[in-house]
């Protein structure tokens, strides 16, 4: 989240549509972002909105009083939350330089970059390290063995309110990005989560680090299976629509159909907007529905890809 004058000079507006409580709830009650190389700046014009930002380790909250905005950047998720009747918002989409829509910006690797290295020995030492990280913060954890207890054991005692998403395993090598949150998460606000460390690393890929690709790569493959083994189906149980469910799966296809050629830019340009694309669809319309009990977000967070 960010302050009027933290945006980039150079912005061109390309609308701005001005939403009442009703359609608030319907389009900005769940996890949204600005894509490509989109910036949205959002403005309470009657009440007061209270918007939250998913950030690594947090969910920071603003209130917007009437003739108040602040902006988003590309890629940073957002939603509005607690409208009263009398509520209005306007937000209005900017665009920055074309060229920046073609690859992940490089200021998206920060949910990586930000995040202090621990190495652990042993099972023990997993139990440990987590049970030792701080509220707010984020971890690297590299170490060896199943970590798979002592994420359910830790998830647990600190009253859901630790993330875990994989990042790489090899047999017994394992490599993680944590984090310990303030309040208890939403399996929503996981998977979102999920998609923005998947970003981290095509960012980083993009500046040169040859673990970008590759943790990005097992991110993904990881989160295409979580849902299709059985996420997308408690949708379905739910009411949700398989033709959605079927377009989702023929964009997994897609993009498994262009991750072996990631080194040529045509192919990371193509690969990027059907990701930023299809990120949406499911932040917005499959994910709100997946409320989780306690113990199906345990199985996501130790979800092994085939």
């Amino acid at each position: 989240m960010t302050n009027a004058p933290d945006h980039p000079a150079g912005l061109r507006l390309l609308l701005e549509r001005v939403y009442d409580a009703r359609e608030i709830r319907e389009k900005f009650s769940a996890w949204h972002a600005p894509r490509l190389n989109r910036w949205e700046r959002v403005r309470a014009v009657a009440g007061a909105a209270l918007c939250e930002c998913l950030q690594p380790a947090r969910i920071a909250r603003r209130e917007l009083p009437t003739g108040e905005s602040c902006w988003f950047a590309p890629g940073v998720r957002w939603r509005v939350r607690d409208v009263d009747p009398a509520c209005r918002i306007a937000v209005a989409p900017h665009a920055g330089p074309a060229a920046e829509a073609d690859f992940p910006p490089p200021a998206r690797s920060h949910w990586l970059d930000d995040a202090e290295r621990v190495a652990v020995a042993g099972k023990g030492d997993w139990a440990r390290t987590l049970a030792g990280m701080q509220e707010g913060g984020s971890v690297l954890i590299h170490g060896r063995g199943d970590p798979a207890a002592a994420v359910a054991d830790a998830f647990r005692r600190t009253c859901g309110r630790l993330g875990w998403h994989p990042l790489w395993s090899d047999g017994e090598d394992y490599i993680a990005w944590a984090a310990r949150v303030p309040e208890a998460i939403a399996l929503a606000d996981y998977l979102g989560r999920d998609h923005a460390l998947i970003e981290a690393a095509l960012a980083r890929h993009r500046q040169g680090d040859p673990l970008g690709l590759q943790w990005a790569l097992f991110m993904l493959e990881r989160h295409m299976q979580l849902e299709e083994t059985f996420l997308f189906d408690i949708y379905r149980r739910r009411g949700g629509s398989a033709r959605r469910i079927a377009e989702l799966e023929r964009e997994h296809a897609l993009v498994r159909e262009d991750r072996a050629r990631l080194t040529r830019p045509q192919t990371l340009r193509r690969f990027w907007r059907i990701l930023e694309a299809h990120d949406e669809k499911e932040e917005s319309l499959i994910y709100p529905h997946l409320t989780a009990e306690e113990d199906l977000l345990v199985r996501a967070m130790v979800f092994r890809a085939r």
